[in-house]
């Protein structure tokens, strides 16, 4: 993550890793300087997609979604463990209708992105240990199949 300021707008910016061999994401959003803080005020990604639960005490980073596509991506940072946040989401999703889509079960002390998918909506899940000790939650949902 990384932000940047020039000519009266702020910049922040995003790579997201999706394998370790290539599949690089990036974001860029652009926004006025001098919008007021209460429209900065980053929110839970169940309120921006409610079939998504946050994982609790964690603390929204960031947001963007492509509404075209009808894909979001959240990122939140949480004082728990990895494997913490993998257990919780593992268990979490099984209980509202998500499966892995590989059909494997998911071991919550493996690192990397797990993959659920529940009728025509597919989520990406990825905690991984975060600068400040914690762990970074990242979240990729989109509805209505693979475009």
């Amino acid at each position: 993550m990384g932000k940047a300021s020039d000519d009266g707008r702020d910049y922040s910016f995003l790579l997201v890793q999706l394998s370790d061999v290539a599949e690089t994401m990036a974001f860029a959003i652009a926004r006025a300087s001098d919008a007021p803080p209460e429209a900065l005020a980053p929110v839970s990604i169940t309120q921006h997609i409610p079939s998504v639960p946050s994982y609790p005490a964690s603390k929204p980073v960031f947001f963007a979604s492509e509404l075209n596509r009808g894909s979001s991506l959240g990122v939140a940072s949480a004082p728990d463990t990895p494997e913490s946040v993998r257990r919780y989401y593992s268990e979490r999703l099984a209980a509202e209708g998500w499966a892995p889509a590989t059909g494997v079960k998911d071991v919550p002390d493996r690192p990397g992105m797990t993959v659920f998918i529940r009728g025509r909506e597919i989520l990406c899940c990825q905690a991984d240990s975060g600068t400040d000790g914690g762990t970074r939650i990242t979240l990729l949902h989109k509805r209505q199949g693979l475009n």
